[in-house]
């Protein structure tokens, strides 16, 4: 449970506490004196911070000692990695991928399940509660966040997810994951559509700017990710490319990346009509035309398949001849690295650890039941 204090740190405190482990973070484990010569912070600032950290189980004392920098063995702290996780869990119709992530950042638990088609609502839920609860009780460590990546837009102002037609996965439109989840286990949860996790992860990976990322799997999906900001647009529809409408007057999902199309192109690649990718091309110099990105991203199962992907890349580059194209270094799970990277900084966040506003604008729709105030 969260501990509250009898007053409210003084903003010195706080900023100084959120430096000291901003250090740890950056560089594992550091000496009182290193920290504030790094920061500019007085040592006896510092100390004082260490001492506040400490008490709160934040940081601890590392098993060496610097003996490198003073004439005398320096204590060298590190955040705590057993202070609790923060958990992302990837939802497919049937498959979970789940990370969860200790304090430090270390990676405690990867794992990926794979469930029958067809669930009912109250079997997908009850699979998700328990695959979150059994994962919490074998690490051992409170759960301090959730992150949820939902292969469906997500409206970044209720975090319900949107209704539409030809959905991959329709059954998380009848699950109030918010309420789920934050009921279940009573920590802070961030929920967000699968494409726009990748595409945050694309650019912390990639240093990107002005770009979109293209997720071929299931279902098709566009990031689009301008000036320092992922664009979701009012109700989280932003980027779904697979409604943009045809000559045919049928949009993408109905008429060509259909359930069909993604078995040939990831199975028997060499059978899928040229018009087909063709069309998808098109699609996608439609959204070009309106954003001019510098670069495009390509990711997702199918960008695995290296016939598929080659001749994509060969349409693409003769459509769009002034943008540059690349493929995903992880190109299925890019969206789970996304997801374990907010539920991380969500976690730091609900322990006054990082400013909620720096960190917001990664973290899609996000409810903070769990915070935990400087002692």
């Amino acid at each position: 449970m969260p501990k509250h204090s009898a007053h409210k740190p003084s903003s010195l405190a706080v900023n100084t506490d959120r430096a000291f482990v901003a250090c740890l973070r950056e560089h594992r484990a550091l000496s009182r004196a290193a920290i504030a010569t790094k920061t500019g912070i007085s040592k006896p600032t510092v100390s004082e911070s260490a001492q506040r950290l400490l008490s709160r189980e934040l940081i601890s004392e590392c098993a060496v000692k610097d003996t490198q920098t003073s004439k005398r063995p320096a204590v060298l702290y590190e955040v705590n990695k057993d202070r609790g996780i923060s958990i992302a869990i990837v939802l497919e119709e049937n498959r979970s991928q789940l990370c969860a992530t200790d304090l430090q950042g270390n990676v405690r638990q990867l794992e990926s399940k794979e469930f029958s088609r067809g669930r009912t609502v109250e079997q997908f839920e009850y699979d998700l509660v328990d695959f979150i609860r059994y994962t919490v009780e074998q690490i051992s460590l409170p759960l301090l966040s959730i992150g949820v990546s939902i292969a469906d837009p997500v409206h970044p102002k209720t975090g319900r997810v949107v209704p539409m037609p030809h959905s991959p996965f329709p059954t998380a439109q009848q699950i109030n994951f918010v309420e789920l989840l934050t009921t279940e286990f009573q920590c802070s949860l961030t929920i967000d559509n699968d494409v726009n996790w990748a595409t945050l992860h694309e650019q912390q990976t990639t240093g990107f700017n002005n770009f979109l990322y293209v997720f071929l799997g299931r279902g098709i999906g566009c990031g689009l990710y301008f000036d320092q900001t992922l664009i979701r647009g009012h109700n989280g529809m932003a980027g779904e490319i697979g409604y943009l409408t045809l000559n045919n007057e049928k949009n993408l999902l109905e008429s060509v990346y259909t359930e069909a199309f993604f078995e040939s192109a990831k199975n028997q690649p060499e059978h899928v009509h040229q018009n087909d990718v063709v069309n998808i091309i098109k699609a996608l110099r439609s959204v070009c035309e309106v954003t001019a990105p510098q670069s495009i991203i390509l990711g997702g199962e199918l960008t695995q398949n290296e016939r598929f992907s080659e001749t994509l890349i060969t349409q693409a580059k003769s459509l769009l001849p002034n943008t540059t194209i690349k493929t995903s270094h992880s190109p299925e799970a890019a969206s789970l690295h996304g997801t374990a990277h907010a539920a991380h900084e969500l976690a730091l966040i609900s322990l006054g650890l990082l400013d909620e506003q720096s960190a917001s604008s990664y973290l899609g729709f996000y409810s903070m039941s769990f915070i935990e105030e400087s002692a």
